[in-house]
Protein backbone atom coordinates (compact mmCIF):
# COMPACT_ATOMS: atom_id res chain seq x y z
CA UNK A 1 0.00 0.00 0.00
CA UNK A 2 1.28 3.50 -0.78
CA UNK A 3 0.48 6.13 1.83
CA UNK A 4 -0.22 9.80 1.06
CA UNK A 5 3.36 10.62 2.11
CA UNK A 6 4.68 8.24 -0.54
CA UNK A 7 5.86 5.71 2.04
CA UNK A 8 4.93 2.12 1.34
CA UNK A 9 3.55 -0.44 3.78
CA UNK A 10 3.14 -4.18 3.35
CA UNK A 11 1.54 -6.87 5.48
CA UNK A 12 0.79 -10.55 5.14
CA UNK A 13 -1.51 -12.96 6.91
CA UNK A 14 -1.91 -16.73 6.77
CA UNK A 15 -5.53 -17.60 6.03
CA UNK A 16 -6.09 -21.26 6.78
CA UNK A 17 -9.53 -21.46 5.14
CA UNK A 18 -8.49 -19.79 1.88
CA UNK A 19 -8.98 -23.00 -0.09
CA UNK A 20 -12.61 -23.42 0.99
CA UNK A 21 -13.93 -20.17 -0.54
CA UNK A 22 -14.35 -18.63 -3.95
CA UNK A 23 -13.91 -14.89 -3.69
CA UNK A 24 -14.51 -11.86 -5.84
CA UNK A 25 -12.54 -8.78 -4.83
CA UNK A 26 -13.40 -5.28 -6.05
CA UNK A 27 -10.78 -2.69 -5.06
CA UNK A 28 -10.24 0.97 -5.85
CA UNK A 29 -8.54 4.16 -4.72
CA UNK A 30 -10.04 7.59 -4.15
CA UNK A 31 -13.55 8.83 -3.56
CA UNK A 32 -15.33 6.79 -6.23
CA UNK A 33 -18.45 5.00 -4.99
CA UNK A 34 -18.43 1.44 -6.31
CA UNK A 35 -20.72 -1.39 -5.19
CA UNK A 36 -20.22 -5.10 -5.82
CA UNK A 37 -23.49 -7.05 -6.08
CA UNK A 38 -23.73 -10.85 -6.00
CA UNK A 39 -26.95 -12.56 -7.10
CA UNK A 40 -27.17 -16.14 -5.91
CA UNK A 41 -29.35 -18.59 -7.89
CA UNK A 42 -31.23 -16.02 -9.96
CA UNK A 43 -31.85 -13.48 -7.19
CA UNK A 44 -32.89 -9.98 -8.23
CA UNK A 45 -32.15 -6.58 -6.68
CA UNK A 46 -33.50 -6.52 -3.13
CA UNK A 47 -34.57 -10.17 -3.01
CA UNK A 48 -33.22 -13.04 -0.92
CA UNK A 49 -29.89 -14.07 -2.40
CA UNK A 50 -28.89 -10.52 -3.36
CA UNK A 51 -25.69 -9.95 -1.37
CA UNK A 52 -24.12 -6.49 -1.28
CA UNK A 53 -22.92 -3.89 1.24
CA UNK A 54 -26.49 -3.14 2.42
CA UNK A 55 -27.12 -6.87 3.08
CA UNK A 56 -23.60 -8.16 3.70
CA UNK A 57 -24.29 -11.16 5.99
CA UNK A 58 -21.35 -12.70 7.85
CA UNK A 59 -19.48 -16.03 7.81
CA UNK A 60 -21.59 -17.61 10.55
CA UNK A 61 -24.94 -16.64 8.97
CA UNK A 62 -23.66 -17.62 5.53
CA UNK A 63 -22.71 -21.06 6.83
CA UNK A 64 -26.21 -21.53 8.32
CA UNK A 65 -27.96 -20.45 5.10
CA UNK A 66 -25.49 -22.05 2.64
CA UNK A 67 -24.88 -18.70 0.97
CA UNK A 68 -22.14 -16.13 0.52
CA UNK A 69 -21.29 -12.97 2.38
CA UNK A 70 -19.73 -9.56 1.70
CA UNK A 71 -17.18 -7.57 3.65
CA UNK A 72 -15.89 -4.05 3.12
CA UNK A 73 -12.39 -2.90 3.93
CA UNK A 74 -10.67 0.47 3.91
CA UNK A 75 -11.51 4.11 4.32
CA UNK A 76 -13.69 6.21 2.05
CA UNK A 77 -12.23 9.55 3.09
CA UNK A 78 -9.85 11.49 0.88
CA UNK A 79 -8.24 11.20 -2.53
CA UNK A 80 -5.90 8.47 -1.27
CA UNK A 81 -8.66 6.35 0.21
CA UNK A 82 -8.12 2.65 -0.45
CA UNK A 83 -11.23 0.48 -0.46
CA UNK A 84 -12.28 -3.06 -1.22
CA UNK A 85 -15.46 -5.12 -1.21
CA UNK A 86 -15.03 -8.88 -1.04
CA UNK A 87 -17.77 -11.40 -1.81
CA UNK A 88 -16.94 -14.85 -0.44
CA UNK A 89 -18.82 -18.05 -1.16
CA UNK A 90 -17.92 -21.22 0.74
CA UNK A 91 -17.45 -23.86 -1.94
CA UNK A 92 -17.77 -26.75 0.52
CA UNK A 93 -21.13 -25.58 1.90
CA UNK A 94 -23.11 -25.75 -1.32
CA UNK A 95 -25.87 -28.36 -1.09
CA UNK A 96 -26.68 -28.01 -4.78
CA UNK A 97 -24.88 -26.37 -7.66
CA UNK A 98 -24.99 -22.64 -7.02
CA UNK A 99 -24.91 -19.94 -9.71
CA UNK A 100 -23.75 -16.46 -8.74
CA UNK A 101 -24.22 -13.48 -11.07
CA UNK A 102 -22.05 -10.44 -10.40
CA UNK A 103 -22.52 -6.75 -11.18
CA UNK A 104 -20.37 -3.74 -10.30
CA UNK A 105 -22.14 -0.40 -9.94
CA UNK A 106 -20.56 3.04 -9.92
CA UNK A 107 -22.56 5.92 -8.44
CA UNK A 108 -22.33 9.30 -10.12
CA UNK A 109 -21.30 11.65 -7.30
CA UNK A 110 -19.93 15.18 -7.04
CA UNK A 111 -16.47 13.63 -6.67
CA UNK A 112 -16.80 11.38 -9.75
CA UNK A 113 -19.01 13.22 -12.25
CA UNK A 114 -17.33 14.14 -15.51
CA UNK A 115 -14.19 12.21 -14.55
CA UNK A 116 -12.65 8.86 -15.28
CA UNK A 117 -12.66 6.43 -12.36
CA UNK A 118 -11.37 2.92 -12.11
CA UNK A 119 -10.36 -0.03 -10.03
CA UNK A 120 -9.50 -3.69 -10.19
CA UNK A 121 -11.58 -6.82 -9.88
CA UNK A 122 -10.18 -10.25 -9.07
CA UNK A 123 -11.52 -13.78 -8.88
CA UNK A 124 -9.78 -15.97 -6.32
CA UNK A 125 -10.73 -19.64 -6.45
CA UNK A 126 -9.35 -22.54 -4.41
CA UNK A 127 -6.14 -24.04 -5.77
CA UNK A 128 -6.00 -21.64 -8.71
CA UNK A 129 -4.04 -18.47 -9.40
CA UNK A 130 -5.95 -15.23 -8.90
CA UNK A 131 -7.31 -13.77 -12.11
CA UNK A 132 -8.02 -10.08 -12.38
CA UNK A 133 -8.34 -7.04 -14.52
CA UNK A 134 -8.24 -3.28 -14.22
CA UNK A 135 -11.15 -1.21 -15.48
CA UNK A 136 -11.84 2.46 -16.16
CA UNK A 137 -15.16 4.26 -16.60
CA UNK A 138 -15.81 7.69 -18.08
CA UNK A 139 -18.49 8.99 -15.74
CA UNK A 140 -21.41 11.13 -16.97
CA UNK A 141 -21.52 14.87 -16.36
CA UNK A 142 -22.68 16.28 -13.03
CA UNK A 143 -26.33 16.56 -14.10
CA UNK A 144 -26.44 12.77 -13.57
CA UNK A 145 -25.49 12.90 -9.86
CA UNK A 146 -27.33 10.13 -8.03
CA UNK A 147 -27.51 7.85 -11.07
CA UNK A 148 -25.70 4.51 -11.25
CA UNK A 149 -23.62 2.97 -14.02
CA UNK A 150 -23.80 -0.84 -14.13
CA UNK A 151 -20.81 -2.85 -15.30
CA UNK A 152 -21.98 -6.32 -16.24
CA UNK A 153 -19.97 -9.30 -17.45
CA UNK A 154 -16.71 -8.15 -15.87
CA UNK A 155 -16.43 -11.62 -14.36
CA UNK A 156 -18.43 -14.56 -15.69
CA UNK A 157 -21.12 -16.11 -13.52
CA UNK A 158 -19.63 -18.28 -10.79
CA UNK A 159 -20.68 -21.91 -10.72
CA UNK A 160 -20.06 -23.64 -7.43
CA UNK A 161 -20.60 -27.39 -7.53
CA UNK A 162 -22.23 -29.27 -4.69
CA UNK A 163 -20.34 -31.72 -2.49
Amino acid sequence: MTLASGAQAEASLDVFTIDTYSRIVLQWLGEAQFQLHAFENGAEFGSAGHIWSATPSDPKSARASHSGYMIELGSEIGAYASRAQIYSFPVDWAETETHVGLIVEAEVTQASCGRQIGGQIFEIAPFAPAEGQSFFIDMPDCDAIGDFIQLKNMIPELKIASN
